[in-house]
């Protein structure tokens, strides 16, 4: 029991005196370290999106996005572009493609021409849709696979 008590003792004057030293460090701020968010969708200007990156001491990759729905293919590409090339200190491109007629037999000639547009205007990497990848879907889906 008494060493027990002289245990305990000095077990809690060790933490004390680590609690007193750790307040003594100059931790550095984090706005010292440089960041990169590998994945936003800043389509357009923010007021507040300049001064928040500048002050953070960070960059972002703008990521491609295109959709289908009831009225056509839409893609951001070109507004994200047009982002970067205003603030190309702050911002790097992240193109990308649909799978919209995907069983089409020209669509990985049509997909491979795009993918190169989009790295010629910038693009230092591309995104592929994890869902794109064989899971028992029919057609094109079945020869594709992530691993």
């Amino acid at each position: 029991m008494k060493n027990t008590i002289y245990f305990t003792l000095l077990l809690s004057l060790c933490t004390w005196l680590s609690c007193q030293n750790s307040s003594q460090t100059n931790p550095r701020d984090q706005t010292d370290f440089a960041k990169i968010d590998l994945h936003s969708h800043y389509r357009s200007d923010r007021v507040f999106l300049q001064p928040l990156l500048e002050h953070w001491n960070m960059k972002t990759v703008l990521v491609e996005v295109s959709k289908d729905d009831s009225t056509g293919q839409h893609s951001y590409w070109n507004e994200i572009q047009s982002h970067r090339d205003r603030y190309p200190q702050r911002f790097y491109l992240c193109g990308g493609f649909n799978g919209h007629g995907i069983d089409d037999p020209l669509f990985v000639e049509r997909t491979i021409q795009e993918l190169q547009t989009q790295i010629d205007q910038g693009a230092v990497m591309i995104k592929v849709w994890k869902n794109f990848f064989g899971d028992g879907r029919q057609g094109f889906f079945r020869k594709v696979y992530s691993d």
